[in-house]
């Protein structure tokens, strides 16, 4: 049983799937509530959190909300067609899509295409995965029209338990006159309905039509996750993302709020900390051990960094101020993750930034055991970067959340948040931060979050994590909490604003803040959940197969694919 302070009780039920005939009225109305973002230049969102909307619970496949396309008004390759055409015109084979051979050919082969005829509005081009990084997405290309267009697209199938999904292409138009995007939300083994519409700035309908592709299907992933509603069908804009292994192969997926999967991004990565991170209008991930890739909104990859330092890269950061990844590592010699490792993403210079073992070595004598000084007495767990200069970094062993200023320049310790027992009479008292209103418990802290919105001041940032470890003295059990705080770093104090109370986790959890909502997920039960702001629980998402999975987090995606 999960509870949230302030409330009496959660409840949470299945719902009933309801199918709403909305028809051309849903087509019409689609993407109102939805600002259209068409380059770098029209504000700095990245990874923003998505305003709430009511989202029905509907299946528009067999409406005629839009007239079909007729037969040679398009064209289509299958994403084994195009792979075939790539292989044919040039030496590269196909087993690692991610080489630079694979991706030149890729890219040659679609200029080629896109040079056969002439492409617009009226005679649309679609390519299945052409680039082989996103197997469930569709490249859409209608040339160099006379005016600037928007296009929005709504996806259904024939089974009517998967719901409609509609969302605003992303156009760079940073890069020329020609439009193409990357449709996502493809179907596998489905007969796909795409109704696309598209229209010029001032929303006048250009072209409005529903095109038909049947999507072989390629792997055995959930395509749809067993999802409980809770009582207000209230979401936020985005898509869940979690890595998932399968044996030697592994994926990083993205989940609809309907639980449906939505992209497929394949790697052949295999370690417990990836994560999938925004550059400008680009992504960035690993693909092996120590491989990154950056990767453009039409899925071709851009650039691929290789690590070759001592030890190995875990969690990390993008600074978009400097346009640097910043991760957590460890050494060769020791396995303990105590040092900073930053990537310049367009020198692709690689470079330790911070030894964090230097800075805080006080704190070793913090923890010992029976058999003297743990060996991994520091271990960090999570980082966030904050105005390009600054980070906040968690030790799991040191149960401390450390605020250090100045990272590039000369780091010093601006701030600590932990159990003031523990520090009292430390070389750290002095930066322990206050605890106002509730007092929490704070001795096995890990799953860090930093968040913001409009409301806050200056110095005032939103701070979470989980206490795994908790204790109820009147049942002699142990619990895990998830706390969510107000930082008033002014003031230097911290207050308690939401908690939310679950069975005992060692570890394997995670957290997010997203807006004024929360992200939650259980690795070992193969569960996530997001919570509103009022403490309710919007949805339970199961994961049923017997795949590991590992860290959801929540994007709007804004900026690269809508």
């Amino acid at each position: 049983m999960f509870h949230f302070r302030g409330v009496k009780g959660l409840f949470y039920y299945n719902r009933c799937m309801i199918v709403l005939l909305v028809g051309s009225f849903a087509l019409l109305s689609y993407g109102c509530n939805k600002r259209y973002v068409e380059g770098p230049e029209q504000g700095n969102n990245i990874w923003g959190f998505g305003n709430k909307v009511e989202l029905p619970y509907e299946n528009t496949y067999k409406e005629e909300n839009a007239t079909n396309a007729v037969e040679n008004s398009y064209t289509f390759y299958s994403a084994k067609e195009f792979e075939a055409m790539i292989l044919e015109s040039s030496t590269v084979r196909g087993d690692d899509v991610y080489s630079s051979a694979y991706q030149e050919g890729a890219l040659k082969q679609l200029k080629t295409v896109k040079e056969s005829k002439v492409y617009t509005i009226e005679n649309p081009l679609f390519i299945q995965n052409p680039f082989g990084t996103n197997s469930d997405g569709l490249y859409v290309y209608v040339g160099s029209p006379s005016q600037k267009v928007r296009i929005s697209y709504i996806i259904s199938v024939p089974t009517e338990s998967i719901p409609d999904f509609g969302e605003n292409l992303y156009i760079n138009r940073t890069i020329g006159t020609e439009v193409e995007g990357q449709i996502i939300g493809l179907m596998d083994g489905q007969r796909n309905k795409i109704v696309l519409r598209i229209t010029d700035l001032n929303g006048t309908v250009i072209s409005q039509k529903a095109y038909y592709f049947d999507i072989t299907s390629t792997h055995a992933i959930e395509t749809k996750l067993n999802t409980q509603y809770g009582e207000k069908l209230t979401f936020t804009r985005g898509l869940f993302s979690f890595f998932h292994k399968d044996g030697v192969n592994s994926s990083f997926l993205f989940y609809d709020n309907h639980g449906v999967l939505r992209a497929n991004i394949p790697t052949k990565y295999q370690s417990e900390n990836p994560k999938v991170l925004q550059v400008k209008n680009e992504i960035f991930y690993a693909i092996k051990e120590n491989e990154y890739v950056l990767v453009n909104n039409l899925g071709n990859v851009t650039n691929r960094y290789t690590w070759n330092g001592d030890g190995k890269l875990y969690d990390c950061e993008y600074d978009e101020v400097n346009n640097k990844v910043i991760f957590l590592a460890n050494t060769d010699e020791s396995s303990m993750i105590s040092r900073g490792v930053g990537l310049d993403i367009a020198k692709g210079e690689w470079k330790d930034i911070i030894n964090f073992e230097t800075l805080l070595s006080k704190g070793k004598a913090n923890v010992k055991t029976e058999e003297g000084d743990r060996k991994d007495w520091l271990d960090l767990t999570s980082i966030q970067i904050l105005d390009g200069k600054d980070i906040l970094v968690c030790s799991r062993e040191l149960s401390m959340i450390i605020r250090i200023n100045n990272l590039y320049t000369g780091p010093v310790v601006r701030w600590i948040i932990s159990e003031d027992k523990k520090w009292n009479s430390s070389e750290y008292e002095s930066f322990l931060l206050s605890e106002s209103g509730e007092k929490t418990s704070k001795n096995s802290i890990d799953s860090m979050y930093a968040g913001t919105n409009r409301k806050l001041g200056a110095g005032q940032i939103y701070l979470s994590f989980i206490n795994y470890e908790n204790m109820d003295v009147t049942n002699n059990t142990k619990y895990s909490v998830f706390y969510k705080y107000l930082v008033e770093e002014s003031q230097n104090r911290y207050r308690l604003m939401q908690k939310v109370i679950f069975p005992y986790h060692k570890g394997q959890c995670s957290s997010m803040l997203y807006g004024n909502h929360i992200i939650l997920s259980f690795d070992a039960e193969k569960q996530f959940f997001e919570y509103d702001d009022k403490g309710n629980i919007v949805a339970t998402y199961q994961i049923g197969n017997e795949k590991s999975f590992y860290k959801v987090y929540k994007y709007t995606m804004d900026r690269y694919w809508f």
